[in-house]
């Protein structure tokens, strides 16, 4: 085939005329066939796989890019979620900080009451002991007082009292 392109190409140019730029004789179509060869041999062996490969990298683009999102939205969840258990946490902290000091405030009250009262009893039990002691001392004092006033008058009187 490539002897007959050639032997054509070569009658063709000996019969050709001086003179144009484009000539319209058979080395137009043989031009064109080559053409068209080119272009088929072109795509199998350069086109078709420049797509394929391009089509293989755009759709591994794209799926990274989709997991990536996928990523990013559980991470958003993870995050809401351990916000969400946080303030909850906070929340409950709060709740048995309040809880212990109220009670706390109540065992300490109840304490000082008792504490209170005991002080209290204990005050009326050490007055009570003193007015008993006050009243034996003074019960003393008055035997006594008998006895010196006596000793006191027998001395000035020189006479001896009976004691009564």
């Amino acid at each position: 085939m490539t002897q007959w392109i050639i032997w054509l190409a070569i009658e063709t140019e000996a019969a050709k005329p001086e003179g144009g730029l484009f000539d319209f004789d058979a080395t137009l179509p043989v031009m064109m066939v080559q053409l068209l060869v080119l272009m088929l041999i072109l795509n199998a062996v350069f086109y078709k796989p420049l797509i394929k490969i391009l089509d293989e990298r755009k759709e591994y683009i794209q799926s990274n890019f989709n997991e990536a999102e996928k990523c990013l939205a559980q991470a958003a969840e993870l995050t809401t979620q351990y916000e969400t258990k946080i303030t909850d946490a906070r929340q409950n902290a709060s709740k048995l900080t309040n809880t212990t000091r109220s009670e706390i405030q109540r065992f300490v009250s109840e304490k000082l009451e008792e504490a209170q009262k005991k002080a209290d009893s204990e005050l009326a039990s050490a007055t009570n002991k003193l007015e008993l002691q006050k009243d034996e001392a003074l019960k003393s004092l008055e035997s006594e007082v008998q006895t010196l006033s006596t000793k006191i008058l027998e001395k000035l009187l020189g006479i001896q009292i009976a004691n009564t």
